[in-house]
Parts: structure tokens; sequence; C-alpha cells
């Protein structure tokens, strides 16, 4: 939610200022930036899709893992660049086969591109790999699912993000 995003956004700039070569906070902090824009809560959401840009490749340069690259091409992906982001992200799984987080920002790139039948694997593995996957992970499968006409996993995914978080308003929704 909003309050989340902005105290793990100050967390992470909190962290920066303690260690400038911390991949991960960089990570995170791109990751709350384009949240920003995806929500609606960035005051301006070109300059915050940039600075979560710069924080992604800033992440990369400092470690290139299959956490950063998949972070950073979904951010290509949401702004506009699909193949740039679903290369990217692809690359990723090279870093980390077994990474959870890096499938779902696969998945989440297929999907905004509208290619829900590359999309369902992704997200299946990303639940397969987490024993309790999260919520965000649940919702995305289940538009995957939805856009793929599957409607009974659609249903079940939903319904496993709502008992995970049920005070989510897009667990909800999906």
């Amino acid at each position: 939610n909003r309050d989340g995003d902005t105290l793990a956004q100050r967390l992470a700039k909190e962290a920066i200022a303690l260690d400038p070569n911390y991949a991960a906070a960089y990570s995170l902090l791109s990751r709350t930036q384009w949240r920003s824009v995806a929500f609606r809560t960035a005051e301006n959401p070109k300059e915050m899709m940039q600075n979560s840009l710069n924080s992604a490749l800033k992440a990369v340069e400092l470690d290139k893992s299959a956490d950063t690259l998949s972070n950073l091409g979904w951010v290509y992906t949401r702004m506009g660049q699909h193949d740039k982001g679903v290369a990217i992200a692809e690359n990723a799984l090279n870093f980390n086969p077994n990474s959870s987080r890096t499938y779902s920002n696969l998945g989440l790139t297929f999907l905004m591109g509208g290619r829900c039948e590359d999309a369902v694997p992704m997200f299946e593995n990303a639940m397969r790999l987490s024993p309790i996957p999260s919520a965000n992970i649940l919702f995305h499968a289940c538009t995957a699912y939805q856009d793929c006409g599957r409607y009974s996993k659609c249903i079940t995914a939903g319904k496993r993000a709502v008992e995970l978080a049920p005070d989510s308003l897009f667990a909800h929704l999906y």
C-alpha cells in the first residue's frame, strides 16, 4: 500500500546513504518508485519512472543478479520498451533459475505485452518456488489466468491472494 511503499522508499534511501554500494537498496528503491507511478501516487509520473530506471540501472551496475536484472526488465516494460524488458528479464533467469521474484517479474513483462500464454508458466514457477507466494504473485497470476480464459485457476489464485492479504484492495479486485 501507499504507506508501506513510502516507508520502504525512505528505508531504501537510508540504506543507500549508509552504503552507496548496496545494490539491493537501489533495487528496492526502483520498485517503490515504479509502484508510485503504477498506483498513481507519484506527483510527477514521468520523472518518477526515470528515477526508477536510474535506480534499477545503478542496482545492476553494482550487482548484476537475477533480482536486479529482472527488476530492470520490468522497469523497461513499464516504460513501453517491452522487447528490451523481456530480453533483460529472460536473461535474469540465467543468474538464478530458482528465483521466485525473477519468474514473477518475467511473467509481468509477458503479461503487459499481451502474452498471457507465456506469462502463466512464469507465475506458476514463481508460486512453485515460493513456499508461501505473495499476494502480488497470486493476483498477477490471476490476471494471466483470466486473460488466457483459465477461469477456475483464476478464481483459485484470487481466493488465495485474499486469504494471504485480506486488507489488500488489489487482492480483492483481482
